[in-house]
């Protein structure tokens, strides 16, 4: 679903008809900004501008951190948590993460791969039979964006706005999600041999990880990855009611309705519209903790199997630095093969989130903002956030 995703890759959470208000900086105020660091002073002085420069006086705020095994950790923030009454966000401020959350999808997919309950080779039409080309269609196609499958959310996200500024709490079936995305034209006709992101690939592989364990997603979340990891304030919030303390969300996607102001709030808004491809609230900590799980496999799945995750991406063109591989993004370096980064970004009406985990250090960047707005750039915080501690401390990150 969500997130901007550079390099080739059409990973967004494409804006309204209409939804294109600007917000103007806030000249008269000066935005709190804090941060806490065991990294060198000159280091943390350059995270903490870039975090400052990458929000921009946007609405809302933003949180991030930096973790770098035997060097230290950053933790900062900028800006407000609460825009009205001007609270500013801190780092135990839970928001929602968008599609970091097709990450957690499929680590439980690799999961029942790794018991033996499932294989990447295993065909579609073994749950959805009348799923059209469900018998050439696998677990890998799903998990790497290479099935064909239409996107039920961003082939009618002007709808699914509409629907929920009437009714914030309107909940989604997940089976209606994929009827919508199955009945749309195929992106390509054979599976397996292009990349269409799709947002229904994620949701089915949810219902197969039901139907094959018996357990809710939710359930399954809990118990086989953010208690095993400590991720004691992440959960699926398909009812959109964040947990305090937690930030309130930001969006201009109201412009579609000229008789209410262009930004307003989406913080109770309901996220089933999303599930398991985007449905997720965390916090800056958990996502920290996430990252290097999703480096490594560490916590979730055997070594080999997260190794493995790195060649079962979709087709590309050659020389393309960033492919969708198995449930994550992976960006190589194009002389060597090497890969640089495995990431994942997000993005649902109010919030943006990204996480990275960079193999040459093993260090982890993650970014939450409480805004969904675009910067004068194009990009929304949590990428550019990213770009610029990319640029800030290249040397930490094996850049």
């Amino acid at each position: 679903m969500m997130g901007a995703a550079t390099l080739g890759l059409s990973i967004a959470l494409l804006a309204p008809a209409g939804a294109a208000a600007q917000w103007s900086p806030r000249g008269d105020v000066t935005p709190p900004s804090t941060s806490t660091s065991t990294l060198p002073a000159d280091t943390t002085a350059r995270l903490n501008a870039a975090l400052v420069e990458a929000w921009a006086g946007l609405p809302g705020g933003a949180m991030a951190t930096v973790i770098v095994p035997g060097r230290g950790r950053w933790v900062g923030t900028v800006g407000f948590a609460n825009d009205e009454r001007k609270r500013a966000m801190t780092p135990d401020r839970q928001s929602n993460i968008g599609s970091v959350t097709k990450t957690f999808t499929g680590m439980l997919v690799l999961q029942e791969i790794a018991a033996g309950r499932l294989d990447l080779d295993d065909r579609l039409d073994r749950w959805y039979p009348s799923i059209p080309k469900a018998d050439e269609i696998t677990i890998a196609m799903l998990l790497n964006m290479s099935s064909g499958i239409g996107d039920y959310l961003n082939a009618n996200i002007v709808g699914f706005a509409e629907e929920l500024i009437v009714n914030p709490k309107r909940r989604y079936r997940p089976d209606d999600l994929i009827a919508q995305g199955v009945a749309l034209p195929r992106e390509f006709d054979v599976p397996g041999t292009g990349l269409a992101y799709s947002n229904t690939n994620t949701v089915i592989l949810a219902r197969i990880l039901e139907k094959e364990t018996g357990s809710s997603y939710a359930a399954l979340l809990k118990s086989r990855l953010f208690e095993p990891l400590g991720m004691s304030r992440s959960f699926l919030n398909v009812s959109g009611d964040l947990q305090p303390p937690h930030a309130q969300t930001y969006s201009d996607v109201f412009a579609i309705d000229p008789s209410v102001p262009p930004v307003g709030r989406t913080t109770n808004w309901s996220q089933s519209y999303v599930w398991a491809a985007g449905g997720m609230a965390s916090t800056i900590s958990d996502l920290g903790r996430w990252g290097r799980a999703l480096g490594t496999g560490r916590g979730a799945i055997p070594a080999s199997l997260a190794a493995e995750r790195l060649d079962n991406c979709a087709p590309s063109a050659p020389g393309t630095p960033t492919a969708y591989c198995l449930g994550l993004v992976v960006t190589s370096d194009t002389a060597t093969g090497k890969p640089i980064t495995l990431w994942h970004n997000g993005r649902v009406f109010g919030a943006v989130a990204y996480v990275g985990y960079y193999p040459a250090t093993g260090a982890v960047v993650a970014v939450m903002a409480n805004c969904d707005m675009e910067g004068p750039d194009g990009q929304h915080v949590s990428m550019r956030a990213k770009a610029a501690i990319e640029d800030a401390v290249p040397g930490l990150l094996g850049l």
